[in-house]
């Protein structure tokens, strides 16, 4: 599987480059667009690439605007961090959370007890997402698929698509998705995207939903547990989303991505509020088995590494 992420710096929707303020970044090439106004130092080979991005070593190094690299506040952080790579790059994806944040929290005391408020609930969430960027495989038979995520303001173009999404629409993961015939290395392989415990009704009853061949990528929601609140603004999320894909005609599905034991603690007219809001727009509710229990195992793990 094909991963990456999209930062939370601004990217132009034409030349698909990032802009970290004093130039622009290529993430496609690992680099910036143009050279460090600064001056090389001699005694610092590192310092003689004017493209470099951190140095070429982002974890121990970040570069918060293109001008300077600045060290890691604590390498060991970065280090545990990098034993996660998913989850490392989820966090770099954040809008309202980064590697610096991380340690900031850290280093505060901030990251423990039950990880149901601030800075350890945000890592909570982030670590549903990675699990949920790690399951993704499964969308696919027959064939891998390569995935990505979209930060707010995001564009479709890494699926081939020159359109931006609306403000109002910030999808935390999506999944570049493979289906119909394929040629691979001279073979015709059938490729089938099928999505696994989708919610099939109001009453909350789940089975398999098939996608449509015509299907090339999906924009998903993940509420890793929380409340009945947190899943309601899930909801309300899809449903724009999948509102604009139907008005548009692009040939996407977008996904609520759900706790199971979290969606089925939920009263019976929640669970079906959730579920006509999502299903009226178009979009599927789709339930993960140990979801939020894993994305605290998952948060604890990380946190304890960085110790």
């Amino acid at each position: 599987m094909n991963c990456s992420f999209l930062g939370s710096k601004e990217r132009d929707n034409e030349t698909g480059l990032d802009y970290f303020g004093a130039r622009y970044y290529s993430s496609t090439q690992g680099r910036f667009a143009g050279v460090d106004k600064g001056e090389p130092e001699p005694a610092d080979p590192q310092s003689w690439n004017r493209y470099r991005y951190a140095r070429n070593n982002p974890l121990y190094y970040v570069d918060l605007d293109g001008n300077k690299d600045e060290p890691a506040k604590s390498q060991h952080i970065n280090q545990a961090l990098a034993a996660d790579p998913r989850l490392l790059e989820v966090i770099k994806a954040s809008n309202n959370f980064s590697q610096r944040a991380f340690e900031d929290a850290l280093l505060r005391g901030d990251l423990g007890g039950k990880l149901n408020s601030g800075s350890a609930n945000i890592l909570r969430g982030l670590a549903g997402e990675a699990i949920v960027a790690d399951k993704l495989s499964s969308f696919v038979s027959g064939l891998p698929a390569s995935y990505l995520t979209i930060s707010q303001p995001g564009n479709l173009s890494r699926f081939g698509i020159n359109v931006s999404l609306p403000d109002n629409i910030a999808p935390d993961i999506g999944a570049a998705l493979t289906s119909g015939t394929v040629n691979i290395l001279g073979i015709r392989v059938e490729a089938s995207v099928t999505l696994k415990h989708v919610v099939a009704d109001a009453s909350g009853r789940t089975g398999p939903k098939g996608l449509s061949p015509d299907t090339k990528f999906g924009l998903i929601e993940v509420k890793a547990g929380f409340t009945g609140k947190n899943i309601l603004d899930g909801a309300g999320q899809v449903a724009r989303t999948a509102a604009f894909l139907k008005a548009t005609g692009l040939p996407g599905v977008a996904i609520l991505a759900v706790d199971k034991a979290a969606f089925e603690k939920l009263d019976a007219g929640t669970r079906a509020q959730i579920y006509e809001t999502v299903n009226r727009a178009g979009g599927y509710i789709q339930l993960f088995d140990g979801l939020a229990e894993q994305a605290a195992k998952r948060s604890r793990d990380a946190i304890r590494a960085s110790r």
